[in-house]
């Protein structure tokens, strides 16, 4: 466990590029927050690979996995994380708290060019409005959430600040929420 700053992180990648994570449970259990990758304007996230994982027991004010990104001070970002790929995981929110006045995600993404989530399972995400499954974030181009399962959920996933999104063939039990974004593509989608 890597200890940064405030808190624990059971994985905590800058700089990182051609990383697999594959049939890894990640039992975070208040001992680690969360996996989290981090790009900056100098190095970005490229190539990760995130398959066959479950992450559960999550702690308080935590996420279970994030590609995330320092993003410079006065302007938007002129690079960003890319070919990011979730498959076949299971993200399990019994037990987690968003803390007071925060919310929480179960993923979350931001500034991801060519941004994959497939074939996934987000479930028992706290009751709070704000909580989510999955958040897609912060300049988020190309995206694909494909045949997921959203369970359990108030708030299954938000999209804020991205564009060109495809989302198809899941199955969600709460909402959706869609704010300041384009070309947002919704189908086949049903309820449970």
């Amino acid at each position: 466990i890597n200890e940064n700053g405030s808190g624990k992180y059971i994985f905590s990648g800058r700089s990182v590029e051609n990383v697999k994570l594959i049939n890894i449970t990640f039992d975070l259990n208040l001992t680690a927050q969360q996996v989290d990758f981090r790009g900056t304007e100098s190095s970005p996230i490229k190539n990760v690979i995130v398959q066959d994982c479950v992450f559960k027991r999550l702690g308080k004010k935590c996420w279970g996995l994030a590609v995330d990104y320092d993003y410079p001070q006065k302007a938007a970002p002129s690079n960003y994380n890319q070919n990011i790929l979730v498959k076949n995981c299971l993200f399990d929110g019994t037990g987690a708290k968003g803390g007071e006045g925060s919310s929480l995600e179960l993923v979350i993404f931001s500034n991801c060019r060519s941004l994959k989530i497939i074939e996934c399972i987000f479930q028992h995400v706290p009751s709070k409005e704000k909580d989510a499954g999955l958040a897609i974030y912060g300049y988020c181009e190309n995206v694909i959430i494909r045949s997921n399962k959203f369970l359990s959920n108030v708030s299954d996933m938000y999209i804020q600040q991205s564009k060109s999104v495809l989302v198809e063939n899941n199955c969600f039990g709460g909402q959706v929420r869609i704010m300041d974004s384009r070309l947002i593509t919704i189908c086949n989608n049903y309820t449970k």
